[in-house]
């Protein structure tokens, strides 16, 4: 039999307590390891909320400040007309000037012409027209009743660059829906363009070739308002109002649309609009912003011998956008007795609740619009 010998070691293990003691350990340091994830989570939410509700308002101002800068446009390159006409009245003025005698595809001036059994509306016979605290109505053409607080609109013209006398069917046949003003199929489109659209035979056209542009400019309106939003944002029903759009393509005026109004980008809290007007031949800048409320209070001037409407006097539009951020807690936490705030649209500081996670920021820019800077030659 053999025989080992040599120091005997006992082999151990983790008491109670030493087990209890590692597991708490451990514990802690998950907990504290959970709280810095979701820690960190919560606030890249936050930061991607916010600047994708920053990002919304900058783009915003850009789509309806790109078709107010458009606004007024008519192309310098027209028929001759046997009216004598003032330089604030030169052929590259809106709305166009119409012969005499007046012709089928002429503008219908606002005083009415033998074209037309109705003057047209003040709101498409200015380059913009505006309402305050309303949704402008295509249907009558004209402004509900304002509301203390809502949200302003507004109606912004011009004509398309494509037409016989330039050659070419580049132009900006599309309004802010998309829509064609001007199809070919002459049951369809804006009313307004029927006579203007047809391009053959050459003299007296009676009738449509989609391959040729049209006889005369196509009239392009559109309009701005905000509409109210109901959407699922990370699984939760949000309601909001988002920017939305309406043009003669799709919903014509005198014509009633469920949908003349399609949303474009949600998160746009409020929108309000001024406008620049010169009140005389000393200078065309403005001389200060109106509402659009105040506009229509204005009277008609006198600018270089010729009447101007209040609305044919407007060269710039401020507008301005409050947006509200969609999706979870975007603020995170306001210091203690010093809630976060902002300035409205008319330079009033609002706090808003504890309890409102969400942030606002305002948004504003001043247009200029490029085709009324200089009416001469």
């Amino acid at each position: 039999m053999m025989h080992f010998t040599g120091t005997h070691y006992r082999q151990r293990g983790l008491s109670m307590l030493e087990l209890l003691i590692a597991l708490g350990l451990t514990m802690v340091m998950v907990t504290a390891a959970g709280y810095v994830y979701l820690g960190t989570r919560e606030t890249q939410r936050a930061l991607e909320s916010s600047s994708s509700s920053a990002e919304t308002g900058a783009f915003a101002l850009q789509l309806i400040g790109r078709d107010v800068m458009n606004a007024g446009f008519y192309p310098g390159t027209m028929p001759s007309i046997s009216v004598n006409l003032p330089r604030m009245h030169a052929a590259d003025t809106y709305p166009p000037a119409v012969g005499n005698p007046p012709r089928a595809t002429d503008w219908p001036p606002p005083t009415g012409s033998p074209l037309v059994s109705t003057p047209v509306p003040a709101a498409y016979a200015t380059p913009v027209f505006g309402c305050e605290g309303a949704k402008f109505d295509h249907v009558t053409a004209t402004c509900p009743t304002a509301v203390t607080g809502a949200p302003d609109s507004i109606v912004i013209n011009y004509f398309t660059n494509e037409s016989i006398e330039f050659g070419g069917t580049v132009g900006q046949r599309r309004d802010c829906t998309g829509s064609d003003v001007g199809p070919a199929d002459l049951t369809k489109g804006d009313p307004t363009n029927r006579v203007r659209r047809m391009n053959t035979p050459a003299s007296a056209p009676t009738a449509v070739n989609a391959d040729l542009p049209p006889q005369r400019p196509l009239f392009v309106s559109n309009r701005y308002a905000l509409n109210a939003t109901d959407m699922q944002v990370d699984g939760q029903a949000v309601a909001t109002q988002s920017l939305a759009c309406g043009g003669n393509g799709k919903s014509k005026f005198g014509t009633a649309d469920t949908t003349a109004y399609q949303p474009l980008l949600a998160g746009i809290n409020d929108l309000q609009l001024t406008y620049g007007l010169f009140n005389s031949n000393a200078t065309r800048a403005p001389d200060r912003f109106y509402t659009a409320t105040e506009v229509n209070l204005l009277t008609t001037q006198t600018i270089d011998g010729v009447a101007m409407a209040p609305w044919a006097r407007v060269v710039a539009v401020r507008i301005c956008l409050i947006t509200k951020t969609l999706s979870g807690p975007a603020k995170i936490a306001d210091k203690a007795g010093a809630l976060r705030s902002y300035l409205n649209c008319a330079d009033e500081t609002i706090t808003p609740a504890a309890t409102d996670p969400s942030i606002y920021k305002r948004h504003v820019q001043v247009f200029a619009i490029r085709n009324r800077l200089n009416q001469g030659f």
